[in-house]
């Protein structure tokens, strides 16, 4: 449920510690499924959302709602983000999303946020030599391709979503859960060693504006004060220019 406006509102909402995690030997994978989500007219679109267990809210992309057209609702919610930066959210909604075999659906809460994250996993991963289930259904047909992420499902129904079932990759360290969604990609996978640039993605919201805010304080303590002078060293700065 939403944050109410009684005084007590007001402790953060903490978004969990799962992150995608690219070097040059592995990268680690965060859960996505492709489901869909209803707009204003009661139609299904398809969307691209991450599962995060360690999220305490749930949320939406200001673009995904402007696609929408669902309406919001005011609200004043704390996002708090890693090393104490912290987002705050104004607006939310309610509308219901459904797996793409429409025998599941449910109404949920999101809080609107400009972004969630950006394109996951960050590079396309080969997985042209592992030896996949070929008897399942996955959740996410592209988990190995970069995709935009506009849905973050949390903690409050994960449990809910998962099903009985579990599949290891042979000579790997890919795992795939049931889910309500499909088969769900997480675990690790091997990447190439030419893919040198190192990222780390904490699929946390970023606050530019608190950000913009700090390096303005950072720069004003930083500033050096021109001193201020007295009457007779005015003159005396006078009188020496003269001469």
């Amino acid at each position: 449920m939403f944050p109410n406006n009684d005084p007590s509102f007001g402790s953060p909402l903490l978004l969990g510690e799962r992150s995608s995690y690219n070097d040059s030997e592995k990268c680690v994978l965060l859960s996505t499924a492709t489901l869909l989500i209803s707009n204003s007219e009661g139609k299904s679109l398809p969307v691209k959302a991450i599962l995060d267990s360690g999220a305490c809210c749930n949320l939406i992309s200001e673009n995904l709602v402007g696609l929408l057209g669902v309406e919001r609702q005011k609200t004043d919610a704390v996002i708090s983000c890693l090393n104490g930066a912290s987002v705050r959210v104004k607006t939310q909604l309610k509308t219901d999303i459904s797996n793409r075999k429409g025998d599941y659906i449910k109404k949920i809460d999101f809080l609107v946020v400009p972004k969630i994250t950006g394109v996951t996993p960050s590079k396309c991963l080969d997985i042209s030599a592992l030896n996949l289930p070929p008897n399942i259904t996955l959740a996410d047909l592209h988990f190995h391709k970069p995709g935009k992420i506009d849905l973050l499902l949390g903690n409050e129904y994960f449990c809910e979503f998962l099903r009985p079932g579990q599949c290891r990759v042979p000579n790997s360290q890919l795992i795939f859960q049931n889910s309500v969604f499909g088969f769900l990609a997480s675990g690790s996978l091997n990447v190439t060693r030419n893919q040198s640039s190192r990222v780390i993605q904490c699929k946390l919201i970023a606050n530019l504006e608190d950000l913009h805010k700090d390096m303005t304080k950072f720069w004003e303590l930083e500033k050096i004060e021109k001193p201020i002078k007295s009457v007779e060293e005015e003159k005396c700065e006078k009188h020496f220019l003269k001469t």
